[in-house]
């Protein structure tokens, strides 16, 4: 297990002494265990669990170690991977709603339940919106109509709810201070007749072409307004029309767009002036090669009958009048000399014509027999930004066009390869190329970039309770300490402001760690059940909001759980190649960390791979054996879901890695970066905890045909 990891400012570490018991890991595969309704992550979407299946495959034996069992991070879920194109949809990333619980390291929580009169039938969601030091954090009420907020410690804050018409829309302050972790606090909607005061309109002014409508937006205004009712009204209905705020131009000419409030009859004007399209404007002749792929253009010029031009959506059609789409293959024999296309837009019954002229003498174009992506996995941190590079094979194919897309906009966005990240989650770029439609992955997965701890607890032995350290190296690095600086420390019980330690610590250019016990002289009590937290301030006063006031927590002498396989859910979905949508069978294995040699540095969990725990990885896929810190193995299911085999060795708190034995031909995306995390840490970093579920959503993208000694 790795020691001293970097966590978050203000993160709860728990730290458990204890030793794990030996076990062995059956020769013979045993029966799963039995179904689990899957509990959704932030983005994820609910998967019950599978129910139990014999593995037909021997397993390895696999004895017990000598282990320290060390808390991780309850947060350890992650939302759903989406994928786009023709590809099945799943569900995407990131998404609007209630904070989850799971999330509390070292901040408070804030539980805001929302009330509605008895007789009324409340909204089955409505906005909390929380707002300190003039940033709004939104959260989403849940089925219970609670709305949860993880949030630093800021004193004085507002909470409101948002508006719903006919009703008063709650506020007032709320403060988020002290050691409390869980603040609970109510706001409820009061009914009453809100009259209407005014109504807007989104624009006031309009140029349309005749042909293409327009949706105008109307507000009415306060937002609570009880009677949100209004009506449209065109004074020119030969000019333009307008049903429920979307406007249809009808012909060249002005209009005046009236919406009218049921209540007072208040009113706003949007005043719209219609052109017509006079005509089509043919695009330039293209010359093309036999057996070239020829993209046709996505638009027409149009002439306006104001003496303005613009450009309109086309539709082509070919000479019979079948729809031809954007793009044509010239045959690779018998092409004719010429090809010509007819293209129309709405608004209009002219059309413009697209000639293809074909080098009949010429060499036939050069076609394309597959595509590469330069990166096949990128992590990224929110607003970053990676540019992917595409590589035509061959790269003298005549046509070199391609489309790029994005599983998940909201997460990562792409245009000509540059990949920006938007928000945390996951999704797959995709490029394909026009001529043969051959396609290449790159999975992105972000995360909000990571605050380093600048204190962490860390266990010096195994052997005595009173090994507790403080590590300060991101300390004196953070504060760039050249001289020895004082710092006051204290150790207070979870839930009491009573001291059961206090003392002095001298923080110089070199220091790395101090001891706990040596530095405050604190003794713990019995219940060793208990949090107890280690704050350090150069101020003795240990200021609440002073940026030198450090704060963590550790826990001592508790016995070590043990946690249920059905904590553990993996699933798994292929995306390109053979394995396309069929994720049956596939390996993974949850493992303890070991040195991997050859220079490696062990406490580096990008470096672990499933041949890393394998004996021989060249032997046939059903053959494959592992050692002993494996610690559970499984299947996936036809539905993608991993059937664990029982462990003999129950599942202790701490530290693991997820691997999967990734068939040939893809990779996974265990090595990125989880959008759950607060640290950076990988999606195959696994820390179970007392209440934690651990959900992880693996994808395997297809990037080159398999070379391994055993298939699928």
């Amino acid at each position: 297990m790795k020691k001293g990891k970097l966590m978050s400012l203000l993160v709860i570490i728990s730290l458990v002494l204890t030793l794990l018991s030996p076990a062995a890991y059956g020769s013979n595969g045993t029966k799963g265990g039995p179904a689990t309704k899957g509990q959704s992550g932030q983005g994820g979407s609910d998967r019950g669990g599978s129910g139990g299946s014999h593995h037909d495959s021997s397993a390895p034996e696999i004895l017990g170690d000598e282990e320290e069992g060390g808390s991780g991070n309850s947060s350890d879920r992650k939302g759903g991977v989406s994928r786009g194109g023709s590809d099945k949809g799943k569900g995407g990333g990131a998404k609007k709603g209630t904070p989850r619980k799971d999330s509390t390291h070292g901040k408070i929580t804030l539980e805001v339940t929302v009330l509605w009169p008895e007789d009324i039938t409340d909204p089955e969601e409505v906005d909390v919106i929380l707002t300190r030091d003039g940033i709004d954090t939104v959260a989403t009420t849940n089925e219970d109509g609670v709305a949860t907020f993880i949030s630093e410690a800021g004193g004085d804050c507002y909470l409101r709810g948002e508006d719903v018409p006919g009703f008063l829309t709650p506020g007032h302050p709320v403060s988020l201070i002290g050691s409390t972790k869980t603040v609970e606090e109510t706001l409820e909607y009061i009914e009453a007749d809100i009259p209407v005061e005014e109504v807007t309109l989104n624009e006031s002014e309009l140029e349309l072409i005749s042909g293409y409508p327009y949706q105008l937006t109307a507000t009415v205004k306060p937002l609570n307004a009880s009677n949100q009712k209004i009506y449209w009204e065109s004074d020119n209905e030969s000019v333009a029309t307008v049903i429920d705020g979307l406007i249809e131009p009808v012909s060249s000419g002005t209009a005046v767009i009236t919406v009218t409030t049921a209540d007072g009859m208040e009113t706003a004007t949007c005043e719209v002036s219609v052109v017509s399209i006079e005509s089509l404007v043919d695009p330039d002749p293209v010359a093309a090669s036999k057996n070239e792929v020829v993209i046709l253009p996505a638009t027409v010029k149009a002439n306006l009958d104001n003496g303005d031009e613009t450009q309109l959506q086309a539709t082509w059609k070919d000479e019979t009048g079948e729809d031809v789409g954007f793009v044509f293959q010239v045959p690779l024999t018998n092409p004719c000399s010429s090809y010509t296309f007819v293209g129309s837009a709405a608004g209009t019954v002219d059309t413009a014509e697209l000639v293809i002229t074909v080098d009949q003498a010429g060499q036939p174009a050069v076609p394309v027999v597959g595509v590469s992506l330069d990166l096949n996995e990128v992590s990224m941190f929110v607003g970053d930004s990676a540019n992917l590079t595409v590589y035509i094979i061959p790269d003298s194919a005549t046509t070199q066009d391609v489309i790029w897309t994005s599983s998940n906009t909201g997460v990562a966005v792409v245009e000509d390869g540059l990949v920006t990240a938007a928000a945390p989650g996951s999704a797959i770029i995709a490029v394909e190329t026009i001529d043969g439609g051959f396609k290449a992955y790159c999975q992105i997965s972000v995360a909000l970039a990571p605050e380093p701890a600048l204190i962490y607890p860390t266990q010096e032995s195994f052997d005595s309770p009173q090994e507790v350290c403080v590590n300060v190296k991101n300390l004196v690095e953070y504060k760039s300490i050249t001289e020895d600086l004082v710092y006051h420390v204290k150790v207070e019980q979870k839930g009491s402001g009573q001291p059961l330690g206090e003392g002095i610590v001298t923080i110089g250019p070199d220091t790395e760690v101090f001891n706990v016990y040596d530095a405050t002289g604190f003794v713990e009590g019995d219940n060793y059940s208990h949090e107890y937290y280690l704050s350090m301030s150069t101020d003795p006063k240990y200021p609440l909001n002073d940026e030198l006031t450090l704060k963590t927590n550790f826990k001592i002498g508790t016995a070590v759980p043990t946690i249920s396989m059905d904590n553990v859910r993996v699933t798994l979905d292929m995306v390109g190649g053979p394995l396309d949508g069929n994720p049956d069978g596939i390996i993974f294995l949850l493992c303890r960390e070991i040195d991997l040699g050859d220079g490696n540095p062990s406490d580096d969990v990008s470096q672990s791979s499933w041949v890393n725990y394998c004996v021989n990885p060249n032997v046939p896929y059903d053959k494959l054996e592992f050692i002993d810190e494996v610690k559970m193995m499984g299947r996936t299911n036809a539905e993608g879901l991993a059937d664990w085999i029982e462990p003999r060795e129950p599942l202790k708190l701490g530290g693991y890695i997820l691997l999967e034995v990734t068939p040939d031909g893809y990779i996974d995306n265990l090595n990125l970066v989880n959008p759950e995390s607060e640290d950076g840490a990988l999606l195959k970093e696994v820390h179970l905890t007392r209440d934690g579920v651990i959900e992880r959503d693996v994808v395997n993208t297809y990037v080159a045909d398999g070379s391994g000694p055993w298939g699928i």
